[in-house]
């Protein structure tokens, strides 16, 4: 970690600046100063680099210190400043300390005032560093929707991130953990330098500490701010600790606290406003213009004169009665009069002046004018109320003040040491103040103490244990200044903080720190199993919290209407004869019962005082302290993990114990939620791989054991046939191809998972053609709209293809082998080389039908210009064994939905354009096509004219294929 301290050094004085900046550099190794002659400039360097301090003299350039240092504070409340000058060093100090600079240096001759000021510096520093990461990390136990993550070094590997990154930046978890760097994508351009330097001093081992604008959904309108800390394995920088905690609300208030700021700024109208001359017995009452509107009168009115009243009306309403007294007064008295008071002015707005005038009078002791000055002091009394507050403060700080002489012997202590320490101010004074160090801190402590003493002036700070009147311990931060040389103290003086709760806090955030990454090495150990992650986990929690007992319990509840349950340890860490593994009990006599009914936490630090506990629990168990939580698995009780001792807690448990406790709970959720589904997931897989045995073994039996029967029929067919001819034989012929076109859809469904599918570019067209040509078309015609060429697997193609046209053509011709005047919407399949016949198809009032295969977005269209598929039945067609058709098999459009699934396609049944049937295919992978050349893939016509033919039988099943037009529209 960086120990350098950078210091921005305004100064009108250039020799002044220069001659400091060269002695604290050379003095000081760890010091680094740039130097500014205006409050301008030194806005402008702040800007442009990082400081951890500023010094500016009381009057830097043309502009005042006060408010350069109010430039300063709106952009870091916090960040040290301290105030030099050389004039009037007690008003300048209270000034200073009023407005909210750190620490106020007089101005001396001699480098010893470098030397002062740059242990100033180093103190200011250290508190502001201390203060920043106890900010900063404080809050990393305490709220949940603050983004706790870990990273590698380098940033190649996130090992940890709550599910708050998620709401916050916009950005899903899954995008992080592909790409650790991601989160800054979603950081606003603007800020992304910012982010990923800061991402580089962390990898150097510097801590950071920023704000940036983040979530692009919301147009980057939240507000972060981000700290991060290095954690060190002996000099190398291992991981990277990052809280990152919204700010956007903050933001918001600070930018309206600017606006109001600066509207009160413009409405101020510091100094003299004006005189007036009031003629009393006339009543007419005169003054100049900026007097007028200080009283929202109109100055024209004013300068010609009005009555009193109309100035006195715009007095505050609290305040006119005694202005009115001490006007009454000073008349009848012939006196001065001084008076401050509250007015409204012209523009409505509320202001504090200072009138002071004097009454003259005749001889007669008669009142005749009253002459006097009107100042505007609102802010003097803005500062009065500061000073005020800031006494205020100093009087109710409970930091202990401490005067020892240079042997270390007390001979002062501020009454805060009661509080702190449980101390008398006069137990201690006279004793040693390092006898009441802890034996460890003493060393330390007297090795500041002796470096003080050599410096006058010198400060030195250092944190230490020391006892209390009770003999506990507390933690105390304590700064010494060398006051020996003042006379006025003859001392030294110290200020001493207790920091006992801030360095309990240190510890938590160190210790869940370290525990998230054990718990990142545990969930991302493979070689453990569940239940010894489990077991690790229950271990190394009960260590964390400091008890001997862990366990993992399953709750049964009964029914709603039914009370009682049992519980039954699953796993268990320690010796407890009852919190072992398969000991089980009624859950009304277990500390659980209470926990399952929590929607937090329940923990207890005596749980035999504790009235949530049953009496039974307590006899049952006899456990003293307890903390645990639910375990939900898939958002359902699975049960409890807990933690407990035999004797009571002296304190409650911590934030960051339960901090922890929570996240082991979460752990456990998750891992039993995960090996759940990945058990079920394996049982599903043995399951399908069972059925696809089932189904080779029913596609071999089909293969082999019926066609073999079915060839030996069509022999004897064949046979009978040629010694004679009956209707008989010809409706037996029917009846075998029926079985034969049944068993081979059965064979193409069973093995439709048996391969994979493996895309290749496949020409539409030239496979159309190899379609066509092996399905029977009787007097059908073709027309190809398309030349695409696409990515599918061709044979899985070729069977969406064939099924499609042979359901097409059996719509819309005349079948020779069916006459049945029924409407099957389902036909055939791609099993037959050899052009078939089916029962599926029938007349639908003519021959002649015409197939289109074309172009659609995406994908292609096969069309049929027959009756089509009514819009009540198209849901259905693809169903297994869905057919109108006693005959009809019912499995070749559910062969084309297969295919579709297989390529991740998507078909659609809808009306043709000449009132068929049109199935569109989409979502497939266009390779190409002449289209987006302005070719349209049509083969060059002979003569320029129709291309379109009907398909004629030739006698081998061969047929001719018809084309558009030359000429004519191909788009749908």
């Amino acid at each position: 970690m960086s120990d350098s301290v950078s210091v921005l050094l305004v100064d009108a004085d250039v020799e002044f600046a220069a001659e400091a900046a060269g002695y604290v550099e050379r003095r000081y190794d760890r010091i680094t100063v740039e130097t500014a002659t205006t409050a301008a400039k030194g806005v402008t360097q702040l800007e442009q680099g990082t400081f951890d301090c500023v010094v500016a003299d009381c009057v830097t350039g043309t502009n005042d210190a006060f408010d350069f240092l109010e430039a300063v504070r709106d952009r870091d409340p916090d960040r040290p400043f301290i105030v030099v000058a050389e004039q009037d060093p007690e008003t300048v100090a209270a000034e200073s300390i009023s407005r909210g600079a750190t620490d106020y240096l007089q101005k001396r001759s001699g480098t010893g005032q470098f030397d002062l000021l740059a242990n100033r510096v180093l103190n200011a520093v250290e508190r502001y560093r201390a203060k920043r990461a106890e900010r900063r990390l404080g809050e990393l136990t305490e709220h949940t929707d603050k983004i706790l993550s870990i990273f590698d070094a380098d940033w190649t590997e996130l090992q940890f991130v709550n599910s708050a990154y998620a709401d916050i930046w916009g950005r899903s978890l899954e995008r992080l953990h592909d790409d650790p760097t991601d989160f800054v994508n979603g950081v606003h351009p603007d800020d992304r330098e910012r982010v990923e330097e800061a991402m580089a001093a962390l990898s150097s081992g510097d801590p950071v500490d920023l704000e940036c604008r983040v979530n692009e959904d919301e147009a980057y309108g939240r507000w972060v701010r981000i700290w991060g800390e290095p954690i060190v394995e002996g000099n190398e920088v291992v991981r990277v600790a990052g809280l990152a905690t919204e700010i956007t609300d903050q933001k918001r208030q600070e930018r309206e606290l600017r606006d109001a700021k600066l509207q009160l700024e413009a409405a101020i109208d510091a100094g003299t406003v004006g005189t007036w001359e009031w003629d009393v017995r006339e009543d007419r009452f005169v003054a100049g213009p900026a007097f007028a509107e200080t009283f929202g009168v109109d100055p024209a009115a004013a300068q010609e004169g009005v009555s009193l009243e109309r100035f006195v009306s715009s007095i505050h309403a609290n305040d006119r009665d005694r202005v009115e007294s001490a006007i009454q007064a000073a008349i009848d008295a012939c006196d001065s009069y001084e008076q401050e008071y509250r007015v409204h002015n012209a523009a409505g707005e509320l202001r504090w002046v200072l009138a002071r005038g004097h009454v003259e009078c005749d001889e007669d002791g008669t009142a005749i004018r009253f002459p006097g000055a009107l100042m505007d002091i609102t802010e003097k009394k803005r500062a009065e109320h500061e000073l005020q507050r800031h006494e205020a403060f100093l009087e109710e700080s409970t930091d202990i003040v401490t005067v020892v002489d240079a042997a270390g012997t007390i001979e002062y202590h501020s009454p805060s040491v009661d509080e702190i320490l449980g101390y008398d101010s006069t137990d201690v004074t006279g004793t040693n103040a390092f006898e009441l160090a802890h034996p460890d801190d003493s060393g330390e402590l007297v090795e500041a103490f002796g470096d003080l003493l050599g410096v006058s002036g010198a400060s030195e700070r250092a944190e230490a244990r020391f006892r209390t009147a009770d003999g506990e311990w507390r933690w105390l931060e304590v700064h010494g200044t060398n006051q020996l040389a003042n006379p006025a103290v003859d001392g030294i003086v110290v200020n001493s903080r207790d920091i006992t709760e801030r360095k309990r806090q240190e510890r938590e955030r160190k210790a869940l720190i370290e525990f998230l990454q054990w718990l990142y090495d545990l969930t991302t150990d493979v070689d453990r199993s569940l239940e010894g992650k489990i077991s690790r986990l229950l271990e190394l929690g009960c260590e964390r919290l400091d008890l001997p007992y862990g366990f993992l319990s399953r709750i049964e509840r009964r029914e709603a209407d039914e009370p009682g349950g049992t519980q039954t340890i699953v796993q268990a860490h320690g010796t407890h004869d009852r919190l072992q593994p398969g000991e089980s009990g009624p859950l009304s006599r277990t500390y659980c019962r209470e926990t399952i009914d929590s929607d937090d936490l329940l923990a207890t630090a005596d749980a035999a005082a504790d009235d949530r506990y049953t009496e039974e629990a307590y006899e049952q168990f006899e456990l003293g302290c307890y903390v645990g939580g639910q375990v939900r698995v898939e958002d359902e009780l699975y049960g409890t993990l807990c933690f407990a001792a035999d004797e009571p807690r002296e304190e409650e448990f911590s934030t960051g114990d339960r901090m922890i406790v929570r996240l082991m709970n979460r752990w456990v959720s998750y891992e039993l939620e995960r090996h759940r589904t990945t058990a079920e997931l394996e049982r599903a897989n043995e399951r399908l791989e069972r059925t696809n045995e089932r189904l080779e073994s029913f596609a071999s039996v089909v293969s082999h054991d019926l066609r073999n029967p079915l060839n030996v029929a069509s022999g004897h067919l064949e046979l009978a046939r040629t010694n004679q001819d009956s209707d008989h034989l010809e409706e037996a012929d029917a009846a075998l191809d029926r079985i034969e076109t049944l068993v081979d859809d059965l064979l193409t469904l069973a093995r439709q998972g048996d391969s994979a599918v493996e895309p290749e570019p496949v020409s539409l067209p030239d496979l159309v053609d190899d379609c066509w040509r092996s399905v029977e078309t009787g007097n059908a015609a073709l027309h190809v709209e398309t030349d695409r060429t696409i990515s599918a697997d061709r044979t899985r193609l070729q069977q969406l293809l064939e099924n499609l046209v042979r359901n097409a053509v059996e719509h819309g011709s005349t079948s020779p082998r069916s006459q049945t005047p029924e409407d099957a919407v389902e036909h055939g399949s791609t099993s037959h080389a050899e052009p078939d016949s089916s029962a599926d198809a029938i007349d639908h009032g003519g021959e002649g039908v015409t197939v289109t295969i074309a172009d659609v977005d995406g994908g292609f269209a096969v069309e049929d210009d027959g009756p089509g598929i009514p819009p009540e039945e198209r849901d259905r067609v693809f169903e297994p064994g869905y057919t109108t058709e006693p005959d009809g098999t019912g499995l070749g459009l559910r062969i084309v939905e297969d295919v579709v699934d297989d390529h991740d396609w998507s078909i659609d049944v809808v009306d043709g354009n000449d009132g068929g049937a049109r199935f569109d295919v989409t979502g497939v992978d266009v390779l190409e096509s002449a289209n987006d050349e302005g070719d349209h893939g049509k083969k060059p016509a002979d003569d320029g004219g129709d291309h379109l033919t009907e398909s004629a039988d030739d006698g081998d099943g061969a047929c001719s294929v018809g084309r558009r037009p030359s000429g004519t529209d191909e788009s749908d």
